[in-house]
């Protein structure tokens, strides 16, 4: 699934991983990456149909409260995830959707999240922050998959999980101010 550049309806953020889609498949599917943005779902249940909660900080400029009801749409493992967003206050009806594309040496993961109303100036500013946090999900996500250094300690067992503070390392009102300033996302929000 691919989409134009000019498309204001969508965003598309892609990354290059040297590894094989099986093991980029394990990375967006692993207990440590699901628990990012989801908190009642297991690597199990990623099959179509099952639904579950995202959980994230709110952006009351989009009106978003940080909750949002989700469903997987599409599974194939190793090729394509893709799930229905939506929330309760009825502000957002988005689908996301991953393709794992193998190449030489590896695999392109590519994520579209589309669904945003152009006639909509809020869904504007959403936008542009949603391409710019997948580029953040596409780094730790590489940081899932890097191969651990020959010294390294190899972490305790309970630690296949991290909490938003951890993967930001701020806090969230931090982490608030940082993509709502205007050095972040330009005069687009401020």
């Amino acid at each position: 699934m691919s989409t134009s550049p000019d498309d204001l309806t969508s965003v598309t953020v892609g990354q290059f991983f040297p590894y094989s889609a099986e093991r980029v498949w394990h990375a967006i599917t692993s207990p440590a990456s699901i628990s990012d943005w989801a908190t009642d779902i297991d690597r199990d249940s990623v099959v179509p149909g099952k639904s579950f909660a995202f959980t994230t900080f709110p952006l009351p400029e989009v009106n978003f409260s940080g909750h949002g009801h989700c469903e997987f749409t599409d599974v194939v493992p190793n090729e394509r995830l893709a799930y229905r967003f939506t929330t309760a206050e009825s502000s957002l009806n988005l689908q996301a959707t991953w393709t794992l594309h193998p190449e030489s040496g590896g695999t392109r993961l590519l994520v579209v999240h589309n669904g945003f109303d152009v006639g909509n100036p809020v869904h504007g500013r959403l936008r542009i922050l949603v391409r710019d946090l997948w580029k953040l999900v596409m780094s730790r996500i590489g940081e899932l998959m890097a191969e651990p250094k020959d010294d390294a300690v190899p972490p305790p067992d309970d630690s296949t999980s991290f909490t938003l503070a951890e993967f930001y390392r701020y806090a969230p009102q931090t982490v608030w101010r940082v993509i709502t300033s205007r050095e972040f996302v330009g005069d687009v929000v401020n």
